[in-house]
This record gives C-alpha cells, sequence and structure tokens, in this order.
C-alpha cells in the first residue's frame, strides 16, 4: 500500500508542473494529502512517533548537506526529549533503525550498515518545497511542546529549529568540559598530511580553487569526536549553526543566554567549536584560520548572526559579565573589517552603550591597517570610510583630525584621506585642523 501511494504521489508530480515551475506553482492538494497519508501510515503514534518523522523531514529540507543516520538521529532525538543535559543521556534515547523506517519512503535509498555515511536526503526537489511552504505551520499544533522553545516561543521556520537543536545541542555539558582534539591529536596535527611524510623532495599539497575539499583531504588523518565524549551531532552543529544564525529574524531568535553561552570568550566551548568548524570534513588539517581566543558573543553576532539578533545583544547583553572580551566593540570592529559585513560597523559605531569604543583615532588607525593588509578588492570598505563623515566635529574639537591625515597619507590610503579633504570643505573646524601644524609652522617660522 505504501508503495502504490508513493507511486501515485509521482505520477501527479510528473503532470502538475516541471521543477523549474515549482517555485512558483503551487503544489496540488492532493499530493499534500497523498504525502500526509503516507506518513501517517510510516508513523501512526501522533504524539511521538509522528513528531519525530516531522522534525526529520524538516531537518532534511533545510539542512546543507545530506545527514548521515546517526546525525539525524541525534538531532531529532534531542529536539523531542527537551530535557537532555548531556551527551550520554541522549545517546541512551538515539534509535536511528526506528526513525528511518518511519521516513524511508520520503528519503533516497540508503546504506543502514553505514550510520555515519554523508547519505540521507529527501527523495524529491517537490517533497522539500511541501515542506517549507506548507507543514511548518500545518503541522505546528501536532508537535504539541516540542514545537516551542523553552520561553513558549513557536519556531515560525525550519531555519529556527534547526538552528535551536544546534545551539542546544553545542550547550551539553560535555562540549564545555572535554577537549575535541587528544594530546596525541595535536601533536600529529603538527605533522606533514600527506602520505608520503619521508619524501622530502615532494611539496606539501595546498589548497587550490581547481579542487574539491574532499579531493584535497583525501590523504588527510582524520579524526572523530564521537571518540572524544562530543557525540554523532557534534560536527554538524560546530560547522553549520552560525549560517543558520545569520538567518532567524525577530520573531524567532535564540535566546541571549544560550549564545553567551555557546560563545563565551576563552571558553573550552567556544575553542571545540571553532576547531571543529574550520575542519568540516575532519582532516586534521584545518581549512582556515579560527582562532577562538578573538572572539567572544558579540563579534560572533557581528560575522554570522542577523541583524535583528546583533540590534537585540547590544540592547539586553551585559558586556561587563565574563562572557565578553574587554574592549569588545573594538575587537568585533576588527573581525568586522576582517571577515565581515562592513555596513555591521555602523551599527557598533553608533550604539549608545558601545560607540565609544570606536569613535577615536585608533579605530581609525586599525581601519587604514586592515585596508592596507587586505589582499581582497572589497567594494564595501566604502561603508567603513563613510564613518570618517560622523567625525568630522569630534576629530576637530579633539585635535586628532591631522594625525588621521598624515597616518592615511603615509599608508597611501586615499579613500580616508580624500574623505578629509572633501569634509574640510564644508566643515570650518576640521579645516582649521588640518591647517593646524601648517599654521604653527608658518608661525615659528623665521623672517627673512
Amino acid at each position: 500500500m505504501i508503495d502504490s501511494i508513493l507511486e501515485a504521489a509521482s505520477i501527479i508530480l510528473q503532470e502538475s508542473a516541471p521543477f523549474t515551475e515549482m517555485d512558483t506553482i503551487p503544489l496540488p492538494d492532493q499530493v499534500s494529502e497523498l504525502y500526509n497519508d503516507l506518513l501517517s501510515r510510516c508513523a501512526p503514534n501522533e504524539h511521538k512517533d509522528w513528531g519525530l518523522a516531522i522534525t526529520a523531514l524538516k531537518l532534511l529540507a533545510i539542512t546543507h548537506r545530506p545527514f548521515s543516520i546517526v546525525e539525524l538521529s541525534w538531532a531529532v532525538t534531542l529536539h523531542t526529549a527537551r530535557n537532555v543535559n548531556t551527551v550520554d543521556e541522549l545517546a541512551k534515547l538515539v534509535d536511528h533503525k526506528k526513525l528511518m523506517s518511519m521516513i524511508q519512503p520520503f528519503i533516497t535509498s540508503f546504506e543502514l550498515d553505514n550510520p555515519r555515511k554523508y547519505q540521507v536526503q529527501l527523495i524529491d526537489k517537490s517533497l522539500q518545497d511541501l515542506i517549507k511552504k506548507n507543514w511548518a505551520t500545518k503541522y505546528s499544533n501536532t508537535e504539541g511542546s516540542h514545537s516551542s522553545g523553552d520561553d513558549g516561543q513557536r519556531f515560525e521556520s525550519p531555519e529556527a529549529l534547526i538552528l535551536d537543536i544546534c545551539v542546544r545541542y553545542l550547550l551539553l555539558d560535555e562540549i564545555g568540559v572535554k577537549f575535541v582534539f587528544s594530546e596525541e591529536q595535536i601533536a600529529i596535527s603538527e605533522l606533514p598530511q600527506a602520505s608520503d611524510l619521508f619524501n622530502d623532495e615532494k611539496d606539501p599539497v595546498k589548497y587550490n580553487s581547481h579542487c574539491s575539499w574532499e579531493a584535497w583531504e583525501e590523504d588527510m588523518t582524520r579524526f572523530n569526536p564521537a571518540e572524544r565524549g562530543l557525540g554523532e551531532f557534534f560536527v554538524y552543529a560546530s560547522c553549520y549553526w552560525p549560517e543558520y544564525y545569520g538567518l532567524v529574524t525577530a520573531e524567532a531568535l535564540p535566546s541571549l543566554a544560550s549564545i553567551e553561552k555557546l560563545c563565551q570568550a576563552d571558553s573550552k566551548r567556544i575553542h571545540n567549536w571553532t576547531q571543529q568548524n574550520r575542519r568540516p570534513g575532519c582532516a586534521m588539517l584545518p581549512r582556515f584560520p579560527f582562532a577562538s581566543q578573538l572572539y567572544d558573543p558579540l563579534s560572533i553576532t557581528c560575522l554570522y548572526g542577523s541583524v535583528d539578533m546583533l540590534h537585540v545583544m547590544l540592547k539586553d547583553s551585559d558586556f561587563d559579565n565574563v562572557n565578553f572580551l574587554e574592549m569588545t566593540a573594538t575587537k568585533a570592529a576588527d573581525q568586522i573589517l576582517q571577515w565581515g559585513d562592513m555596513s555591521r560597523l555602523r551599527i557598533l559605531f553608533l550604539d549608545p552603550r558601545l560607540g565609544h569604543q570606536l569613535r577615536n583615532l585608533d579605530f581609525f588607525r586599525l581601519m587604514i591597517r586592515r585596508w592596507r593588509e587586505s589582499s581582497v578588492c572589497r567594494p564595501d570598505w566604502e561603508d567603513a570610510f563613510a564613518l570618517i563623515d560622523l567625525m568630522r566635529d569630534q576629530m576637530a574639537q579633539q585635535q586628532w583630525g591631522y594625525e588621521l591625515w598624515c597616518i592615511a597619507a603615509s599608508a597611501g590610503c586615499a579613500p580616508v584621506a580624500q574623505r578629509l579633504l572633501s569634509g574640510a570643505r564644508h566643515n570650518d573646524g576640521l579645516r582649521r585642523e588640518l591647517l593646524r601644524e601648517f599654521s604653527l609652522m608658518t608661525q615659528v617660522a623665521p623672517m627673512k
């Protein structure tokens, strides 16, 4: 019966519209009912099994890569068992065979005897569209308390749901106590990662854009965080939670307390997930720099969080507690100058509590230094340089405009020098400041 229902759904989909039009043409009600009927047969227990299956399908609709069987099972189990606090507690509840039996008709073929292979994905794009467009709201009441966070807030989107699961997982006790690498693994990471370690004539393998990361890492030594007691969902949660963090809106933001704990400065927790984040394929050699000691909740939110979340953090966080680095706004701004969206600088710059950390000569000196070090032509540098226009009066009153002009000129930073000169044409105070040293030189010059 299940096979016949699935076959009927496929026939209707083929007759309804090609995939290129699926985003604009509503899915037929018949298809929705067929999928609904099929799910009810696979997961008849509406209070538990139904919630497990629905959660799994939602996660598959929004995932950035195929899940492994164990990853999906751990994530779904964590969501439906709200009082789990440790990796060990969660491990005892996971039943991946049962979950796969419930969602089997909705996913592509998989190898049950290879549960850590990244292979679980939805069988059809139409099902992905159906989940995103209809099921997120249609079945919100069938999940009972599991459709809400600890504060009773409903998940308005699959992105908010998976972000909550990732954050909750990374807040499990072991993630903040154990280190992702053993001492032996740290020593191994210092060795050449190619298979031929003793060939002195062979150049080290360097990544380039003409090969995939998987090909580059093929012969490298790998690690398994689960062997360190961090569980089976640690890799996915560490690597992808920042991407979902940037998508959540004001209607479904995570709690400040959870983000501050997850990103607490100088903690084992932030060290662990950042170390994993830079190694998505679990090769010992990282793909990119991500030094955890440079980050705290504000800098992570400036780089990865949504604008809504950044505004909430600036308004409600206590920046004097241990979660944050000293001069947190300055250090967050430094990360933005190197890696982030320059428009976020203005938000920090105008903030009534933290903006003073940036409204000074030291910040603009830092800006020029990062501009000079940058090897990438970024059009959004104009968003950073535009902050100079907001400081004309202050740099004139505090008499550091001329020094800034000298720093810009010596660094060859024409955009900053030109903005200062342009601003002086319209601001008498700034004009006098830029001419200050010249005027002093004229006053003390010997008469002929």
